[in-house]
């Protein structure tokens, strides 16, 4: 996952910015075994005081409906060399800095059915099994994103 062509510098306004999921390495669809495992990405923009200027949240996985019959109701998983774009909309201020943030995370349960379960306790926690972030940053004036 990555952000794509940012700019240099951001002018006030309306901003529309790119990231993507590529499923790299993976010769099966991403994610797979556990029918209730997905990946959550998180894209966020941030002004100076840490209050979110945007956010995009994308699920991709499969989901299922298990009562009264199972059914599986959407299939989004990536497929091999697969690349999905999405874009992350938020109106940039006119002074200050601005952070960008990609975090994603691989599930192995809904929330929903981990509560469910009652899986909470000394052996399981909720939470995702492993993470990777991107972060940006943009400052005043035509600085260049780090």
């Amino acid at each position: 996952m990555d952000w794509v062509d940012l700019p240099e510098a951001m002018t006030s306004g309306r901003q529309t910015l790119t990231f993507t999921v590529t499923n790299v390495e993976a010769g099966h669809t991403l994610p797979t075994s556990d029918v209730e495992r997905h990946l959550q990405i998180t894209a966020r923009a941030l002004d100076d005081a840490g209050n979110v200027l945007g956010t995009r949240m994308e699920r991709i996985g499969t989901l299922y409906k298990w009562f009264p019959k199972t059914e599986r109701v959407e299939d989004t998983r990536l497929s091999p060399r697969e690349t999905r774009a999405f874009t992350l909309e938020f109106d940039a201020p006119a002074r200050g800095n601005i952070t960008l943030s990609l975090h994603g995370t691989n599930n192995r349960i809904s929330p929903e059915n981990f509560a469910w379960h009652k899986l909470e306790g000394d052996r399981w926690r909720a939470g995702c099994s492993s993470t990777r972030a991107r972060c940006a940053r943009f400052v005043d004036g035509p600085t260049p994103v780090l």
